[in-house]
């Protein structure tokens, strides 16, 4: 800033980046009783945060030609940075079962792979509509030099980033493939919850025999993008004169406006099916059945993980009553002075 007059310097080698933050945390919390006996308490979250930098100077289009700048101040490198979670539910594919026997076939996996081509038109068509100059060919194996990597309607082959994100939410998250969020980042959370039934005690069986007798089951889903970050060969090309209707990658395909690296579903029945009780004679029992899934898609290597786990949780105990325990101190007594 100029003392003088207030005014911001003219200075073309300005290096300082400046950048502005923002965060959104939604939390979503309820409490429902359908039953007397029966508790359940639903969750949904909500997690984006962006962060917007770029260089603020003075460009001399005198001086500076290879620009597409006039002369005045400008923004330069321009970067937006963020993350984003969200609160899922890919229950429909927990209890598919994937082992030697099937040769690990996984049909919510086979429908990622079809869901591709589906996405790939939905992009080819609505670049068709912004752009009068694109033709939404379909490039076949047939048609494919690449060995495979191409094939796709054009600019949007099957291994795209824009392609891979929305086909993986639709196929893992039940959504509609017609209808799901082409940024691959869900507007709306889905609920989790947790849930507590005690009406068993009202059964004569169970009054004579327990003090208490509590049936728990829970369910908690997220679904995250670590990070997103402006693609910055998008950027450079667009500076040095490159057409932004047409950039592409080595592959053919159109650079997307946003580098993700992967993005992540993680799964918990936390139990799954739980029972805790305490009997007449003091004993108390508590057995569990948890289980968990964590899928990975890298868009680096165009590579899915998926974990799966399962946990036994077994708890005994018992309460003694009317025990007295003494505690002696250890040490010299001290003298009254």
């Amino acid at each position: 800033i100029n003392s003088n007059n207030s005014s911001v310097i003219e200075l073309p080698n300005q290096p300082n980046r400046y950048s502005i933050t923002r965060s959104d945390n939604l939390n979503f919390r309820a409490t429902l009783e359908p039953a007397k006996d029966l508790r359940i308490e639903l969750t949904a979250t909500q997690v984006y945060s962006i962060s917007n930098s770029s260089i603020y100077r003075y460009h001399d289009a005198t001086v500076d030609t290879l620009l597409p700048y006039q002369t005045g101040f400008h923004k330069f490198n321009l970067m937006d940075q963020g993350n984003y979670s969200i609160s899922f539910f890919a229950i429909g594919s927990s209890f598919e079962r994937s082992s030697l026997s099937n040769g690990y076939n996984s049909q919510v996996f086979d429908q990622f792979l079809d869901y591709r081509d589906q996405i790939s038109l939905r992009l080819a068509n609505q670049r068709a509509l912004d752009d009068n100059n694109y033709t939404p060919d379909y490039i076949g194996p047939s048609d494919d030099t690449t060995g495979g990597q191409r094939v796709g309607y054009d600019g949007f082959s099957y291994l795209s980033q824009d392609v891979l994100l929305p086909a993986f939410l639709a196929a893992y998250g039940g959504y509609d493939v017609n209808n799901v969020s082409l940024n691959a980042r869900p507007k709306l959370p889905m609920p989790n919850w947790t849930l507590n039934y005690t009406g068993l005690m009202k059964m004569d069986m169970f009054k004579k025999a327990f003090q208490s007798f509590t049936v728990t089951h829970g369910y908690r889903s997220l679904y995250t993008m670590s990070s997103f970050i402006t693609n910055l060969q998008l950027e450079q090309r667009t500076l040095q004169g490159e057409s932004m209707n047409d950039i592409r990658n080595q592959n053919g395909d159109f650079l997307a406006e946003y580098q993700v690296s992967s993005v992540t579903v993680s799964e918990n029945f936390s139990p799954l099916i739980g029972i805790n009780m305490r009997m007449k004679n003091n004993t108390s029992f508590k057995a569990e059945i948890k289980r968990d899934r964590m899928l990975n898609l890298s868009v680096v290597n165009n590579q899915l993980t998926e974990m799966k786990g399962t946990e036994f949780v077994v708890q005994v105990g018992y309460i003694i009553k009317d025990v007295r325990l003494k505690f002696i101190r250890v040490g010299a007594n001290k003298a009254p002075v």
